[in-house]
């Protein structure tokens, strides 16, 4: 009888032991806001064939999503944020969310950002 009331018991302590931890840890830690970036260069191929950007100082930014129409060789600048991505090489990855050419002879044109309205 003891051993029954005991089992009981588990079943339902348990269960609400593990959602109040869950609860818990899962508003724990404060969402911070991501780090806004502009940059401006050259885009050029990087390692396993992502976009990116190289800076006149040399930086170099991977693009975490494609620029429609995009080409390496051509200068752009491109606001975004920075994100944490695996897998395409080392170094800070911007997520671009306005995008446009440079040219010295003319006002930057806006270019789509794959994936978004274009707004």
């Amino acid at each position: 009888m003891i051993k029954k009331s005991h089992d009981i018991l588990m079943l339902l302590v348990l269960p609400a032991a593990i959602l109040a931890t869950g609860c818990v840890h899962g508003t724990s830690k404060p969402q911070t806001e991501p780090q806004e970036l502009r940059v401006e260069g050259e885009i050029s191929t990087g390692q396993f064939g992502c976009l990116q950007v190289k800076t006149a100082d040399g930086q170099r930014y991977t693009l975490a999503r494609d620029l429609e129409g995009s080409k390496p060789g051509q200068r752009v600048w491109i606001e975004g944020y920075v994100v944490k991505t695996k897998g395409c090489m080392p170094g800070v990855s911007l997520m671009p969310r306005h995008a446009g050419l440079m040219d010295a002879a003319t006002v930057a044109e806006a270019v789509p950002v794959a994936g978004s309205s274009g707004h």
